[in-house]
């Protein structure tokens, strides 16, 4: 049936407009009457299509079927297109195909790298509230943009996940800006020893986006795949808020560390 549905999604999403006639199908869809003849017939016997004195209009059963094939077909093109980048991501990591339903795919592959790190650095300094992880350094520029806009200007609260493994190359470059956050009430760095992947959760006004990003093998950062619908906001928040719990302050970290320029 889900076969039948997808072939002949044409035809239930028309005949879930409104009632209609073969012969209208034919003028509204392009297809030949032998065509219409069959696919009818078909998403009848299926008890997906019934007639009606009106015309042929999709059953209950059959907007539940289109509902599904809409889904999985948005699903399967926003993976599709994220397929290099989804190869980055661990195969055990956690995951929620419905993150994927149009969704906006921002990859290295289909745009210039510099476009890449353009477009999620604007997306930060666009927002006034950000929630997130991070388990690579990330660009110069994205750095600079979230230190002056948390530190400096004040103007965006940022609650940042970081990786362990993150601390070495952080504090041996930028240690005096890790010192100024430690002391803002703006942004605060909470450390996690398994995060699987970066994600952001970029909010401006009252829109939230989700973003999840994939760093390659050495950390090099390959893109993002962003969707502002609700049900991929709502996954990525209750993944944040799960390792939240997990983490601990940066302060705690760098106290047990006495030869890091925060430490001791």
């Amino acid at each position: 049936m889900l076969d039948l549905a997808l072939a002949r999604q044409a035809y239930l999403e028309r005949l879930a407009e409104r009632p209609a006639w073969k012969r209208d199908l034919i003028d509204d869809l392009g297809d030949s009457r032998s065509t219409v003849d069959r696919a009818i017939e078909a998403l009848t016997d299926a008890e997906l299509v019934t007639e009606r004195d009106d015309g042929f209009v999709t059953t209950y059963a059959g907007r539940v079927m289109l509902d599904t094939v809409t889904e999985a077909t948005a699903i399967a093109e926003t993976a599709g297109a994220a397929t290099g980048l989804a190869a980055n991501l661990p195969a055990d990591a956690p995951r929620a195909h419905r993150f994927f339903a149009g969704g906006e795919v921002v990859s290295m592959d289909r745009f210039p790298p510099a476009q890449v790190v353009e477009r999620i650095t604007e997306s930060l300094a666009a927002a006034d509230r950000v929630r997130g992880a991070a388990v690579a350094p990330n660009s110069e520029q994205f750095i600079e943009v979230l230190y002056q806009r948390t530190v400096v200007e004040e103007e965006l609260r940022m609650d940042l996940l970081l990786s362990a493994s993150l601390f070495p190359a952080l504090f041996e470059g930028y240690a005096d800006r890790l010192a100024a956050s430690l002391e803002s009430e703006w942004l605060t760095f909470r450390v996690v020893d398994d995060l699987p992947y970066a994600f952001y959760l970029m909010t401006d006004d009252d829109t939230t986006t989700a973003q999840l990003v994939a760093h390659g093998p050495h950390d090099n950062f390959l893109g993002y795949v962003a969707n502002d619908d609700a049900a991929a906001v709502e996954w990525l928040e209750g993944l944040y808020t799960d390792y939240r719990r997990r983490s601990r302050p940066l302060g705690d970290l760098a106290a047990e560390r006495p030869e890091w320029p925060l430490g001791g």
